[in-house]
């Protein structure tokens, strides 16, 4: 049983760092490089690395506070979106009696299902 659930949590951190994503994000920042664009390529790496260390984090939890899956869903996003020439017009949006400091759900539950929506909704769209 021990087993069983070690591999779902190596399949689920899987799930959260994409191969596909991390190779398009480093590529990204390559690119900066190339074209001279310290600025950008920075801030971009800076982003991406904050994210990397929120997911690594995440998954060693069961459950996080709402709020810190919300930061890692923003960072992701905001990742996405220079990819994608800041085109996506996203915003986070909790209701006001809900307390994201104290609200428990599963730890890296959101960025697959925005993952999707984002390139199995989003991108094959002209606008």
């Amino acid at each position: 049983m021990k087993k069983k659930v070690l591999t779902l949590e190596q399949s689920m951190l899987r799930s959260q760092m994409n191969p596909h994503f991390l190779f398009n994000s480093l590529n990204s920042i390559k690119l900066y490089i190339i074209n001279n664009e310290q600025k950008n390529a920075v801030h971009y790496l800076n982003k991406f690395s904050k994210l990397v260390r929120k997911i690594l984090e995440s998954s060693s939890m069961r459950e996080i506070p709402l709020a810190e899956e919300l930061e890692t869903v923003d960072l992701y996003m905001n990742i996405e979106n220079i990819r994608f020439s800041n085109e996506i017009d996203f915003k986070i949006r909790v209701d006001k009696n809900i307390d994201t400091h104290t609200v428990k759900i599963p730890s890296l539950i959101l960025q697959p299902f925005l993952e999707n929506a984002i390139w199995h909704g989003l991108s094959p769209k002209k606008r």
